[in-house]
């Protein structure tokens, strides 16, 4: 009993270099990473100085929000529960330049973090890494929009060190 209850808080001792073997753990901090963008790129939509860069910013920020909402399914079959309403820290920038130029950024980081973590659970958790690599595709796809808003004619493979 006290051992669900350290897996369902995410508590567990399955961490490797800060990064835990436990698929509630790994889908919670992708939940939080997924929605952390979602709103930032939902707040970046509404800063968009151009209404086809809102439309496109609010159709990757909203197919994001699905995302979080099939992680929240995901979760709670593992028997664990996260927040709808996570208040999720902002970054912005002095301009709509920057500000694309910092989701772009932090879409990158977001793709790297699904790539390790779904490689963390291969073993150990295999539909879960599986589910995690279906994840990265969908999100690679954001990459290539938010590339084309920053720099039209780019394909996202060169903006990436």
């Amino acid at each position: 009993m006290l051992k669900k209850l350290i897996r369902i808080l995410g508590l567990g001792s399955g961490a490797e270099n800060g990064l835990s073997r436990d698929p509630a753990t790994v889908f919670r901090k992708v939940y939080l990473a997924q929605m952390r963008l979602a709103t930032q790129i939902k707040a970046h939509a509404e800063l968009a100085p151009y209404p086809h860069v809102a439309q496109q910013l609010n159709r990757v920020a909203d197919e994001k929000l699905r995302s979080c909402e099939v992680l929240r399914v995901a979760l709670s079959k593992l028997g664990s529960y996260v927040s709808k309403d996570v208040p999720a820290e902002i970054y912005s920038g002095g301009n709509h330049w920057e500000r694309m130029a910092r989701d772009l950024r932090d879409q990158s980081a977001l793709e790297q973090t699904l790539s390790e973590l779904s490689g963390l659970l291969v073993h150990e958790a295999p539909e879960e890494s599986e589910f995690l690599s279906r994840m990265l595709v969908g999100e690679r796809s954001h990459r290539e929009v938010l590339t084309d808003l920053l720099m039209p004619g780019m394909d996202g493979r060169e903006v990436l060190e």
